[in-house]
């Protein structure tokens, strides 16, 4: 009893450090901008370093074989992203300067942060920590997390539609323990957002303008 006891203590502040502490720092501005980058990346590697310690494969997060779906989620992505961009030229919604970013929106959004957020915040965060809080305030309190990382654009914007969105995520990702699902709707969801022009919310970060690119 002692041991599991624990081992509860010791992912309680696990959960508490990783998506509290941490981008508390990071949006109150302790964590320097130039060192965010290696707090993300230092955190994906804890997760994954878990993630092998306790053998959890990907079909346990979500993740079963990709052979099968990965025609499908190709063309939602080559499709989504060439509408998104398709229609921002037609409308002339943005001044060609900024096409490097819009590039790294609509390209490398879909492909490399929207996966590494679902897994984050629900493959692993479901498969974690789901024990230790009960069961009607999992989807709440995941949406809470996942808006307070979103405080790091500095807009009550972001902050707002994140709590939505996330509460919608996890509802579907508990129910269906797909994270191919939550990884399309979060994407649609992004390409939404931009679409409406609120752009500026999410984007707010010096890698997604061409000064931070230098």
């Amino acid at each position: 009893m002692g041991n599991w006891s624990g081992a509860r203590a010791v992912r309680v502040a696990e959960l508490s450090l990783l998506y509290g502490v941490l981008p508390a720092a990071i949006a109150s501005g302790i964590v320097p901008l130039r060192a965010r980058w290696l707090v993300f990346l230092g955190t994906g590697l804890y997760v994954i370093a878990v993630l092998i310690r306790n053998r959890v494969g990907p079909a346990r997060l979500g993740l079963p074989t990709v052979r099968n779906r990965l025609a499908g989620l190709l063309a939602i992505f080559v499709l989504g992203a060439g509408l998104a961009i398709g229609l921002l030229v037609w409308a002339d919604a943005v001044p060609a300067v900024t096409g490097v970013r819009w590039t790294l929106v609509f390209v490398l959004y879909p492909a490399i942060s929207v996966p590494a957020q679902e897994v984050f915040f629900r493959g692993f965060f479901f498969v974690r920590y789901e024990d230790l809080l009960p069961g009607a305030l999992i989807v709440p309190v995941n949406a809470l997390l996942f808006s307070l990382y979103h405080a790091i654009f500095g807009s009550g914007l972001a902050v707002a539609a994140a709590a939505v969105a996330g509460a919608i995520l996890a509802a579907v990702y508990r129910s269906s323990r797909d994270l191919y699902r939550c990884w399309l709707l979060h994407y649609a969801f992004g390409i939404a957002a931009y679409l409406a022009g609120w752009v500026e919310g999410f984007t707010a970060l010096p890698i997604f303008s061409l000064d931070g690119l230098r």
